[in-house]
């Protein structure tokens, strides 16, 4: 499970391919996610080093697992923020 969506980073790398790599509960309700941004895909099943992780906060709800499962309720949650608009379930 991951995202599929381009952001070009400052040096002109473009990263397309967003895996959660770690969560961290700061509190009952508040957590962080740690996003490894892949190249693509590809270069994530090849085993290559992520070109970044981005840390994004939200808050999960009891009610917010709608996906099934806590991952998938987490990757709902990515979607809701304007940065993941458009983005693909891969």
């Amino acid at each position: 499970m991951a995202l599929l969506i381009s952001k070009e980073y400052p040096s002109g790398i473009v990263g397309s391919y967003w895996k959660i790599a770690k969560v961290v509960w700061e509190e009952p309700s508040v957590l962080k996610i740690y996003l490894a941004v892949y190249l693509s895909s590809t270069s994530r099943v090849a085993g290559k080093d992520p070109i970044t992780v981005e840390v994004k906060e939200s808050v999960l709800l009891p009610t917010d697992e709608t996906a099934g499962t806590l991952l998938g309720a987490l990757y709902f949650k990515l979607k809701q923020l304007p940065e993941f608009a458009g983005a693909i379930d891969v």
